[in-house]
């Protein structure tokens, strides 16, 4: 009997939905009930109801293109610095036994894992999969250089060393 009665009536709550639907300022022109033209024609506008400054191919040709191959000539140039880093400090041309010496190896370190990180986000952010890994790759070297100095340090290692010369 409740189930006759109910398929009787008329559905209320998609009526509902359908009114708050057509409030929402931000919302689909089609489910405010504007035709096409009037929402084509409309500009974008952010939360705080100013106009948005978007650049599309409609409004701008060649602009899109030219951003993507900006991204992507800036994605791979701070990645190839990652490497170049990394393989510059193989060859670091100073002793780095102890002090002052070998905390500015770990800061180049630091500085060719920072770089790393940098170029893997920026990467990932513009879906570039071989940059990506070439940055990730370069991150895990950082690793290891850093992890060559600070393991027998700490006592993890076979061999010791000393943080500050003369203590050992």
């Amino acid at each position: 009997m409740a189930n006759e009665q109910q398929r009787g009536r008329r559905p209320t709550f998609g009526l509902e939905i359908e009114k708050l639907l057509k409030q929402v300022p931000q919302g689909d022109p089609f489910l405010r009930g504007e035709d096409g033209a009037a929402a084509s024609t409309t500009s974008p506008r952010t939360t705080s109801g100013h106009r948005s400054f978007d650049l599309t191919e409609s409004t701008v040709p060649g602009l899109q293109a030219q951003g993507a191959r900006i991204d992507r000539a800036l994605t791979w140039l701070i990645a190839l610095a990652a490497v170049g880093l990394g393989a510059a400090l193989t060859q670091w041309p100073y002793p780095y036994p102890c002090d002052w010496r070998l905390g500015l190896y770990l800061g180049a370190v630091g500085a060719q894992m920072v770089t790393s990180g940098w170029a893997a986000l920026a990467s990932w952010r513009h879906h570039y999969a071989v940059a990506h890994t070439v940055a990730l790759i370069s991150l895990f070297w950082g690793i290891v250089l850093a992890a060559e100095q600070i393991l027998p340090r700490v006592g993890y290692a076979a061999t010791e060393a000393a943080w500050r010369c003369g203590t050992l």
